[in-house]
């Protein structure tokens, strides 16, 4: 009996160590935008786009099905180290935490107080399996 619990214990631990070995990152860029693209459960979304936080555009996290895309992070850095008040390079991550198919968008717009201008919308269509 504990012979086949031991074993039965470590078929789990192979399978969740197999599972977490064939998680990926994917990078996306902004030539990427309007694709579709075919993810597994436990990848990682890293996107990275030009921000000027300094005009008051920046990316937010728009329309995605959040039981399948789950926001990580948002990184911002210089797109030219040492250059101040220029235009940086953003990187938000996102994990695929579910199975489906959803629309995902990324808006860029200016802060609240100056909303009535147009912004971007970086789109991708993500297939989760």
């Amino acid at each position: 009996m504990h012979r086949t619990m031991a074993m039965v214990g470590l078929v789990v631990i192979s399978f969740a160590l197999a599972q977490a070995v064939e998680a990926k990152v994917i990078k996306l860029v902004k030539e990427d935008r309007s694709k579709t693209i075919e993810v597994a459960v436990g990848d990682i979304l890293e996107i990275t786009l030009k921000e000027n936080a300094s005009t008051g555009y920046v990316w937010k996290p728009g329309k995605m099905d959040k039981t399948i895309v789950k926001f990580k992070k948002k990184d911002t850095r210089p797109s030219k180290p040492g250059l101040m008040g220029g235009a940086t390079k953003m990187t938000m991550t996102f994990e695929i935490i579910g199975t489906g198919k959803t629309e995902f968008r990324l808006i860029a717009r200016k802060h609240p107080k100056n909303s009535g201008e147009s912004g971007q919308t970086y789109r991708l269509t993500i297939i989760a399996k």
